[in-house]
């Protein structure tokens, strides 16, 4: 069996130059990573993404969530350690960024609705408190980072969006991150492209989309 096990991908997160200079543990950390995005958007359950700073770029992980995927591609490693260790090596990439908040659990419906009976309207939690947890003797909570290419292609996108900006091009962005750009247009993170027109150069719509309005 191959030390990093064949695994279909479809967002390039690192430079092809930069995955090839990596060692097998960091290589199936990327690929981790990629799977957890997918992951994420194919469940309906819950939100995919966690806003961090008014941006849809994080994702809550534990080394748990590590250790399922290890164990689910049957690499040659699955313990608790090293799932600790694809986090930290996802961090040292600059893949992940620990924003140092927390995801708790979510309360039931009819917990959220007993406590309205007792609290002011909009004051009510939807995560977190006592009546959240599965045990009282554990207190459940993960941590939220933020993923780095993520955020950089969603902000960058904000950046050129205006009344005169054709937002088909997102400034900054590196071309290995094309997949990521595509697979966010796709998940409703950025808009879809508008569609390319062509104006009579001398014509006031001509001259506005090459200077901007008077």
């Amino acid at each position: 069996m191959a030390s990093v096990p064949p695994t279909k991908r479809i967002l390039t997160l690192v430079p092809s130059e930069t995955l090839k200079s990596l060692n097998d543990d960091q290589k199936i950390a990327v690929r981790f990573l990629d799977w957890h995005l997918r992951f994420r958007f194919e469940q309906q359950q819950h939100a995919p993404l966690e806003v961090v700073d008014s941006a849809p770029c994080g994702v809550f992980l534990t080394r748990r969530h590590v250790q399922r995927y290890l164990k689910h591609v049957r690499y040659r490693k699955t313990g608790i350690r090293f799932a600790a260790e694809v986090i930290n090596s996802l961090i040292a990439l600059g893949l992940l960024a620990d924003t140092g908040e927390a995801k708790r659990p979510r309360r039931t419906a009819n917990r959220i609705a007993a406590a309205a009976k007792f609290q002011k309207s909009g004051q009510v939690q939807s995560e977190g408190g006592r009546d959240a947890q599965p045990f009282l003797e554990h207190s459940y909570w993960w941590r939220v980072f933020k993923v780095g290419p993520l955020e950089l292609v969603v902000r960058a996108y904000t950046r050129t969006r205006g009344a005169y900006s054709s937002g088909e091009t997102l400034q900054g962005v590196p071309r290995c991150l094309a997949s990521l750009c595509a697979f966010a247009r796709r998940q409703g993170l950025i808009p879809p492209a508008r569609d390319r027109r062509s104006f009579r150069k001398g014509s006031v719509q001509w001259v506005f989309l090459h200077s901007g309005p008077p």
